[in-house]
């Protein structure tokens, strides 16, 4: 093999110092998905763009261990996600890898799956902050509560349709919940959460009460930021 033959194979083969974790591949393989992070940065269009340290190396500042879930897929077309309960990661986190590098995810029906999940989640979290808005909305001196069964008394206009996931939500999140309302509402607000059992229907609830300074509904107060008066 010529000088220049060898020359020539060496700036193909790339190292990838990601997180100071090294990995080295061949610039071919990275091409091969032009739209991704990578297939752009090694495009023979940016070449004068690169900046190696060492001749053929590229610092990228990423997680060094999930990158080779990424050049798993540069070099196959697809991503392994590990069993859970073998992976020290979280498929959230080599997601948040995946769409940094913009990876196609949409190729592996396993990405797919996961995305679907992820919908899910993000439609929970949603009706979270509905339930949470509404409880805002609730009178002062406000009592109610939850059975484990989720149905909920007294009805009222504001919290009827979380009378089916309410008992859940404050299972879940009622800390959360509190820490939240006081945030945005002022110190002064009362947040108690009690779990209590009802021995003659059997079953567990939550007692929510809900209390508010004096002055949260002053008539003047409210006029002064409403429209009424302009």
């Amino acid at each position: 093999m010529s000088t220049e033959t060898k020359a020539d194979a060496f700036r193909e083969r790339i190292i990838l110092n990601v997180g100071g974790i090294k990995y080295e591949t061949f610039r071919s393989t990275l091409i091969a998905y032009p739209e991704t992070y990578l297939g752009t940065m090694f495009a023979d269009r940016n070449r004068e763009l690169l900046r190696p340290t060492n001749e053929n190396e590229y610092f990228i500042d990423r997680d060094g261990e999930l990158f080779r879930y990424i050049l798993q897929y540069y070099r196959t077309g697809k991503i392994h996600f590990p069993p859970s309960k073998d992976n020290k990661y979280s498929q959230e986190e080599i997601c948040t890898e995946i769409d940094f590098f913009q990876l196609p995810i949409f190729l592996h029906t396993q990405q797919i799956k996961l995305t679907l999940s992820q919908r899910a989640q993000k439609a929970s979290a949603k009706k979270v902050d509905e339930f949470v808005n509404a409880l805002i909305q609730l009178p002062k001196d406000y009592e109610t509560y939850w059975d484990e069964y989720e149905k909920l008394a007294p009805y009222i206009k504001h919290i009827r349709p979380y009378c089916g996931v309410g008992y859940d939500i404050l299972e879940r999140f009622n800390k959360e919940i509190g820490n939240f309302l006081k945030k945005e509402l002022g110190a002064e607000l009362g947040w108690i959460v009690e779990k209590h059992y009802n021995d003659v229907a059997k079953m567990d609830y939550y007692r929510v009460n809900i209390t508010l300074a004096e002055d949260f509904y002053d008539t003047k107060k409210i006029l002064h930021y409403s429209d009424l008066l302009e």
